[in-house]
């Protein structure tokens, strides 16, 4: 599986972008097509939605530098797994950072245990360094099976802005499904 170009320049993207608000669960709104469905924000929006390197992926972006990514592919097309995923996307992300640089501090486990599915995930933590500015970042893998199909679920979000946007995570992890 090839992490395809258009992920990594919107991760990039978000990494540079302004300063966050709080998500807005109150005005949630409602996501569903083929087959995915999840809630998100009514301050959010749906940046990507579309079929793309033979998989399907959804990005919804905060009004601020944080991003929620979700890859779908069929069962049998998703080969890579979790940890190789994180550290493809990490790398591919450092390599086309547009200014400055990204340095990975760690990679850790991370449970997460939700109505609909649970995971042992991988949490991120790096630094993007912009001149003398360093700016410490986490992302969070996670790979959900179901009906012969695999999501990886990604968040990705500086650590300032974490706050703001965790209640906004939450309500797309805990209604996440796959048809």
């Amino acid at each position: 599986m090839k992490i395809n170009l258009l992920l990594i320049a919107l991760l990039c993207l978000v990494t540079l972008s302004a300063c966050e608000q709080n998500a807005e669960i109150s005005t949630s709104k409602k996501y569903n097509k083929e087959g995915v469905s999840f809630n998100y924000p009514g301050n959010w929006e749906i940046a990507e939605d579309a079929l793309s390197d033979g998989g399907y992926q959804i990005s919804v972006t905060t009004p601020g530098n944080a991003v929620f990514l979700m890859r779908i592919y069929k069962e049998a097309n998703a080969v890579v797994p979790l940890d190789k995923f994180s550290k493809l996307l990490s790398d591919n992300f450092a390599e086309l950072l547009p200014l400055g640089k990204s340095v990975t501090n760690s990679f850790t486990p991370v449970t997460r245990v939700k109505k609909q599915w649970n995971s042992t995930g991988i949490r991120e933590k790096f630094d993007i360094s912009i001149l003398k500015l360093v700016i410490p970042h986490e992302r969070e893998f996670h790979a959900i099976k179901k009906s012969g199909k695999v999501a990886y679920l990604i968040s990705q979000v500086a650590v300032e802005a974490m706050p703001h946007v965790e209640s906004g995570f939450s309500l797309i992890r805990e209604t996440f499904l796959i048809e």
